[in-house]
């Protein structure tokens, strides 16, 4: 389905993802007091990129075959 939507960009939504999650990784896995305050946020961003993704790639592809 990815492949049938021309022009979709998956690999720079991809890489931008996670390179963002990668930037908060450190802070979810720290075993100190820091990483228990900001693992909550850290977890919220990664879940959000999970959705952003999901939604950017396969219900927006699906919508614009529906419409097309």
């Amino acid at each position: 389905m990815l492949a049938s939507v021309s022009g979709q960009p998956f690999i720079p939504l991809l890489i931008s993802s996670l390179s963002t999650v990668l930037v908060f990784l450190p802070l979810m896995l720290a075993e100190n007091v820091a990483g228990e305050y900001t693992r909550p946020i850290s977890l919220v961003i990664l879940i959000a990129f999970i959705a952003f993704l999901d939604f950017s790639v396969v219900h927006y592809s699906d919508a614009l075959l529906l419409f097309k």
